[in-house]
């Protein structure tokens, strides 16, 4: 359980660490400020996940099995952020290649919040589902078994 707290934990500070990084280079570097703004915005509409996801796996104490590789997509991403600061303005070819890999970076939160959170979410009321079933069931099972119990 401690585990997931931190891991939680982890993840929450590798996401804040991502968008404060972008939020800074959309002020300081004019050669990507579309490819920032962009990352920046899908940062801002994901972040209630985030912030949802480290609130229920505090709850229940529990961490989903790609949350691993997410903090090290995040923490990629701000080390990539890092390196496009750090470009030269003469250097096309780099400024090029970085822009290309912030929108592939982008690309791929969005995949993993439309795709793999949506398969997850899936899993998870089907998990609820059966465990409410199986409660269900149970009740049943205990209301026979009184009723026995009194026709005795």
């Amino acid at each position: 359980m401690a585990g997931s707290l931190i891991g939680g934990a982890v993840l929450g500070v590798a996401f804040n660490k991502l968008f404060a990084a972008v939020s800074d280079a959309g002020r300081r570097v004019a050669a990507f400020r579309s490819d920032i703004e962009s990352l920046k915005s899908t940062l801002f509409q994901i972040k209630p996940i985030f912030q949802d996801i480290e609130k229920l796996n505090k709850l229940t104490g529990t961490q989903e099995a790609g949350t691993e590789a997410l903090i090290k997509q995040l923490k990629d991403g701000e080390a990539l952020i890092q390196e496009c600061l750090s470009i030269k303005p003469y250097h096309l070819l780099k400024k090029w290649r970085c822009s290309k890999k912030l929108a592939k970076l982008e690309k791929s939160l969005v995949r993993f919040f439309s795709i793999d959170v949506q398969i997850q979410k899936f899993r998870d009321s089907k998990k609820t589902l059966a465990k409410a079933n199986s409660v269900d069931q149970k009740m049943d099972e205990a209301l026979a078994y009184l009723k026995i119990l009194g026709t005795s």
